[in-house]
């Protein structure tokens, strides 16, 4: 059953003069929708480059707020078919909302963003959760993304705008390193089920076949085996990643 504080969530998401409007009552974490999935870990702190961004979480899990080092935050808002992230400038204005809508599993299949109220994304899932397909519309433009699995790991995905083939992206894993930095360590469940596996190299394809971006990881672990650092290496040099746990 739903809480009231949140019943007629969707009645409260108006559209008025091209603006997205809606309004929440203070979150009420314990009314997180419960997980299918629950990963032994959360992560606490994710470096990159400097800025250091830390998360907490509500009672059961779900993310509840990131807050960066220059002080730019986000705020989680939970019912039981909705997901609301409000977005605040370092001097506490808001900045901008995504609202997203959930089906029966407690996934994102719908979303709205104040930035953009032309911009609509929605998702597609298999039944193990993880990602089928993805779908952007933008002023009349329309963009697709089909997302192809081996072994429970992501392989390629092949995204297409107006139905014409534009790239693909196709991707590689250490098969022997489990993933502990996927969107589930960062308490976002809605987003589904990602990987299970550590990227070893993403490798983009433009529809000729000519290859436009290579991407190479490379990790350091902690003694618990999860993930202490991610190298992220192209042409343009390579990006650290700094993780801490609860």
């Amino acid at each position: 059953m739903k809480s009231p504080i949140f019943l007629s969530l969707l009645s409260l998401l108006v559209f008025a003069s091209c603006q997205f409007e809606y309004e929440f009552a203070p979150p009420d974490l314990t009314q997180e929708p419960t997980p299918v999935i629950l990963p032994l870990h959360r992560i606490k702190t994710l470096d990159s480059g400097g800025e250091i961004v830390t998360f907490t979480y509500g009672a059961k899990g779900w993310i509840s707020k990131s807050v960066s080092s220059d002080g730019y935050k986000s705020e989680y808002h939970y019912a039981e078919d909705a997901v609301a992230r409000n977005f605040f400038n370092a001097d506490g204005s808001l900045q901008r909302e995504i609202y997203y809508e959930l089906n029966d599993k407690g996934l994102r299949v719908e979303s709205y963003d104040s930035a953009n109220p032309f911009f609509e994304n929605y998702w597609q899932y298999n039944k193990d959760r993880t990602v089928s397909e993805e779908i952007s519309h933008n002023q009349g433009n329309r963009f697709r993304g089909y997302h192809f699995y081996s072994g429970g790991n992501l392989d390629s995905t092949i995204y297409y705008q107006n139905d014409a083939r534009k790239y693909s992206y196709h991707y590689t894993y250490y098969t022997d390193q489990l993933n502990t930095v996927d969107s589930e360590a960062f308490g976002s469940i809605y987003t589904g089920k990602e990987s299970k596996n550590l990227i070893k190299r993403l490798r983009g394809r433009s529809v000729n076949g000519s290859i436009f971006i290579t991407n190479l990881f490379t990790y350091t672990f902690d003694g618990q085996g999860r993930v202490a650092t991610q190298n992220q290496s192209s042409e343009n040099g390579t990006t650290v990643f700094k993780y801490t746990y609860y």
